[in-house]
């Protein structure tokens, strides 16, 4: 039976596939093993991200009303939803031009470093599960039946829990006091589907409209 580590490598898939968000303390420590600056890694690797999902309750944190989005945002999310209002994620990712940045030559040169979310990839989850194959049905080890190891799914609540902490701290301090530098450019996204680029420029509008809501 192959290994899991010779399955990722013939598939690559979620490599292809996502864009992947960081936390501070992630672009801290990549940057540092790069010897770059947090500046300079975030200018030469990584995108601004916006996430939106259709909400139904207008009071939400992060909840932003369609109205109130640049007009080239409004325009591509009539194609996949009627939603008055919007939940909406505000990022920084890893640059992905249908593939990671970082994949080079078939192999991942941060994978001693890499962010936590391809480290758990596929076995995480915000709630304990089994039904992984339904949610990633184009992962190989899923599809031969590999399953996770003994305590993933704490290691899963652990990068979950920073997940939530982060989000409370962009909302007590602000986006701009959390990111100090940002990239010049990015993407938005319906779910997990790109529907549009975007400059700082629609990112910061977004931002501060939604401190307003």
């Amino acid at each position: 039976m192959k290994s899991i580590k010779s399955i990722c490598y013939e598939c690559q898939k979620c490599c292809k596939k996502y864009d992947i968000t960081l936390l501070p303390a992630e672009v801290k420590r990549i940057s540092k093993k790069l010897n770059l600056s947090e500046k300079k890694f975030i200018e030469k690797y990584c995108d601004l991200t916006l996430q939106f999902f259709p909400s139904f309750n207008s009071k939400n944190l992060f909840v932003i009303q369609k109205a109130k989005l640049p007009k080239k945002i409004q325009e591509k999310l009539k194609n996949y939803s009627n939603s008055k209002y919007f939940f909406v994620l505000p990022n920084i990712s890893l640059k992905n031009n249908k593939k990671c940045i970082f994949l080079k030559n078939g192999l991942c040169e941060i994978h001693a470093i890499k962010p936590e979310q391809c480290k758990l990839f596929p076995f995480i989850s915000l709630k304990k599960e089994t039904g992984f194959w339904k949610k990633y049905p184009f992962c190989e080890l899923l599809k031969k039946g590999f399953k996770p190891e003994k305590g993933f799914d704490k290691k899963s609540e652990k990068h979950y829990a920073k997940v939530k902490e982060y989000f409370e701290l962009i909302k007590e301090k602000g986006f701009g006091l959390v990111w100090k530098n940002l990239p010049e450019k990015g993407n938005a996204f319906f779910k997990d589907e790109k529907i549009t680029k975007i400059t700082k420029n629609d990112f910061l509008k977004v931002i501060e409209r939604l401190c307003q809501e």
